[in-house]
């Protein structure tokens, strides 16, 4: 119903102007309008840079604005030149011809005006109808909150009532928004009401490296707006949030994000798989210590007691550990918690002195000392127990780049726990990544 009152609104309007505008000069506006629409599209994005001077700041409006300016000002400098010529024509019909002439003509003149103006309220509404057409397909998937900006619910309710007139079929037609539009829609709509798949989301091999920007760091420990995307809340709220403005106002971002395949990505968020699943390694690898300590049981069966439980002791120390691979070859590995590794070039600390003997009331003070409580009985001496080291485990960290191995598997370049380069070996067996060095293995696990 919202987009036929806008309709007839349209048409109440223009037609009051042509009739008190008169033929000559609703003509003109007719003439600008059609202007507008060829040259709008060539000047506005030359005028988005200076939306921030004049106090448009919001991302979205700096996008939409320079056009609504552009348009309105060609169609009002044509119309006013409609004035001057309205004026020569209307002293004419004053000063030379007979007041019987100068009425039929001004008669006539409010007439055609209004024709003329209804004709733009057409152009007007159908320019305006194909902006709903095509925003309203995003709005329609993220708008159940009432809560919406009117601009928003406006969008949705006109696309719903283009769909049940079969107005949208004319406008299909006419529509020339690109088809990348139509696919980023659908990826937002699937992400919206599929809050789970935001996790997959991050794990989309060309957005790996987009990830390790500042911005989306800050943004993963933001609770408010983390609250926001995975709590569906008001699509104009997420819009307006301070993060989201800040991504749309980044132009490296938008531009990383239009390189996207969104039919591939679309097929990711729904199946989990994608073109790039056969670079097998491209993804998130998350440690698991207890298929770790399954893998040095099966390579050493013999492994004895003492053994096994410093090794378990060693990956009790590892922190979490997460190895990202990404499409350009590098490798990341990020971890969160565990023991700090003994730094190798650290310098020993200077010996302690003994402590020093000290006198209290009751104690009997022998030759060496003060004499603590005697054994009672036969009680055997006490028995230290045997202290279990950890046993050595491969610790990995920091940036670096994997390639395809020569016999198979990959090759990866990491860091020790000294902060040195290491040359590791991986292998990828179902969703499990071996990562060894020197009989020293670490598995891995895909992170879905």
């Amino acid at each position: 119903m919202s987009i036929w009152i806008l309709a007839f609104v349209l048409c109440a309007i223009f037609a009051t102007i042509g009739f008190f505008s008169g033929a000559i000069r609703t003509a003109m506006l007719w003439l600008g309008v059609l202007m507008a629409s060829f040259l709008t599209g060539a000047i506005a994005p030359k005028l988005k840079g200076l939306m921030p001077k004049i106090g448009i700041v919001h991302p979205l409006w700096v996008q939409v604005a320079p056009y609504l300016i552009v348009s309105a000002l060609i169609a009002l400098v044509v119309y006013g030149i409609g004035f001057g010529i309205h004026h020569k024509i209307a002293l004419i019909y004053k000063y030379q011809r007979d007041d019987f002439s100068r009425v039929k003509w001004e008669r006539m003149n409010s007439h055609v005006g209004i024709s003329i103006g209804l004709v733009i309220a057409v152009m007007v509404f159908f320019s305006i109808a194909k902006v709903a057409y095509a925003g309203g397909y995003l709005t329609a998937q993220v708008s159940e909150d009432s809560n919406n900006p009117p601009w928003i619910q406006f969008l949705t309710a006109a696309r719903t009532d283009m769909q049940s007139t079969g107005l949208d079929k004319a406008l299909a037609a006419l529509d020339k928004t690109p088809e990348q539009f139509y696919d980023a829609s659908d990826v937002i709509g699937l992400i919206y009401h599929n809050p789970a798949v935001q996790t997959r989301l991050a794990n989309y091999p060309p957005l790996l490296q987009l990830g390790q920007r500042a911005e989306f760091q800050e943004v993963s420990t933001d609770k408010e707006y983390n609250d926001l995307l995975f709590g569906k809340s008001s699509f104009g709220a997420i819009l307006n949030h301070p993060n989201t403005q800040r991504f749309l106002g980044n132009r490296e971002i938008l531009e990383e994000f239009q390189k996207l395949d969104l039919k591939d990505l679309k097929h990711y968020l729904e199946t989990g798989k994608s073109k790039f699943d056969d670079e097998k390694l491209l993804g998130r690898w998350i440690l698991d210590k207890d298929a770790t300590l399954t893998q040095v049981r099966k390579s050493r069966p013999d492994i004895k007691g003492n053994d096994l439980i410093a090794v378990k002791n060693g990956l009790a120390r590892l922190p979490d550990m997460t190895v990202v691979a990404m499409l350009d070859g590098k490798a990341v590995v990020k971890t969160e918690g565990g023991a700090p590794a003994a730094d190798p070039n650290a310098a020993t600390p200077p010996p302690q002195p003994p402590p020093q003997p000290i006198n209290r009331p009751g104690q009997i003070r022998g030759p060496s000392g003060p004499r603590g409580p005697q054994p009672v009985g036969n009680r055997p001496p006490a028995v230290k127990a045997p202290v279990v080291a950890a046993a050595p485990v491969l610790r990995i960290g920091g940036e670096g780049e994997w390639k395809p191995g020569a016999t198979g598997g990959y090759d990866l370049t990491l860091q020790d726990a000294g902060g040195k380069q290491v040359k590791l070996v991986a292998s990828i067996e179902g969703d499990q990544l071996t990562v060894s060095k020197d009989n020293l293995t670490l598995i891995f696990d895909k992170a879905e």
